[in-house]
């Protein structure tokens, strides 16, 4: 069993579909029954989704409803954005785990943003 203080599930949807390629209702279903499952798992309820795909076409203004009437607090894309004091928290960006190594993946948490440029970005989702 994970520790809460060190570990944060989030929402990415059921079925990972690009979100903007479905009807608003539909979209809510896929954020609303992820939300409900990582609860039915872990007795925590997420408070942020990772959009799938997280480029600007899979996901829009209604995806961002979808979120906040999920009772989710911030969502992220993968525009590789610096995340500023007045960016709406349900349009957030994240930054993609390196694939290369658990090393890579340390310098960067560490010293995010200055070697973000050094480490090579593998995403499987573009």
């Amino acid at each position: 069993q994970a520790d809460p203080e060190f570990l944060e599930l989030g929402n990415h949807t059921m079925t990972h579909p690009a979100l903007s390629a479905l009807p608003p209702q539909r979209q809510l279903v896929e954020i609303a029954d992820a939300s409900k499952r990582i609860h039915s798992l872990t007795g925590r309820t997420p408070i942020a989704v990772a959009y799938p795909f997280g480029r600007k076409q899979h996901y829009a203004a209604d995806a961002r409803r979808c979120a906040k009437d999920c009772g989710l607090l911030a969502a992220m894309d993968l525009r590789r954005r610096i995340n500023r004091p007045d960016v709406d928290p349900l349009d957030l960006s994240r930054f993609p785990v390196p694939h290369d190594s658990q090393e890579d993946f340390e310098r960067a948490v560490e010293d995010w943003p200055q070697n973000s440029r050094r480490i090579r970005v593998v995403n499987n989702h573009e």
